[in-house]
């Protein structure tokens, strides 16, 4: 089957089998960016092209999100995108900064708790609670 031929049979027309040069060209993720973009070469992970305007990238599913969003910088703005497409991406992008800055915010939580300076970390503290404890019951 000719390239042409390919690109316009209907997804029910060719089976992928795990090892066929189809599926080796997926990434496996569920991250919505994989929908817009998809692997040049299974030897080469960090080099993939835009379903929508077929413009090929270095990076990952970060930049795909990117390109199709919109957002200048880092890759050229697909043409092809459409506004719901490009509202996904935005939000993926969104929500990835988002959960982001809440992770760091309870590392940053639980480091605060930590006393390295003094050699008083958590453990340090409770068992010198108990100590104290244990005097205060003696008088």
């Amino acid at each position: 089957m000719s390239q042409i031929q390919s690109e316009n049979a209907s997804p029910s027309a060719s089976v992928e089998t795990p090892g066929s040069a189809a599926s080796q060209l997926k990434r496996n993720s569920d991250d919505v960016g994989w929908e817009y973009g998809v692997l040049c070469n299974a030897n080469d992970p960090d080099k993939w092209k835009c379903k929508k305007c077929g413009s090929i990238f270095s990076g990952g599913v970060y930049r795909i999100k990117q390109h199709i969003a919109g957002i200048k910088g880092n890759v050229r703005v697909c043409l092809s995108a459409s506004k719901e497409d490009k509202k996904r991406c935005q939000e993926a992008i969104e929500n990835v900064k988002k959960k982001k800055q809440a992770k760091m915010e309870v590392l940053h939580n639980e480091r605060s708790k930590v006393d390295i300076g003094s050699g008083k970390g958590i453990e340090n503290q409770e068992s010198q609670e108990m100590e104290e404890d244990d005097e205060l019951s003696r008088h």
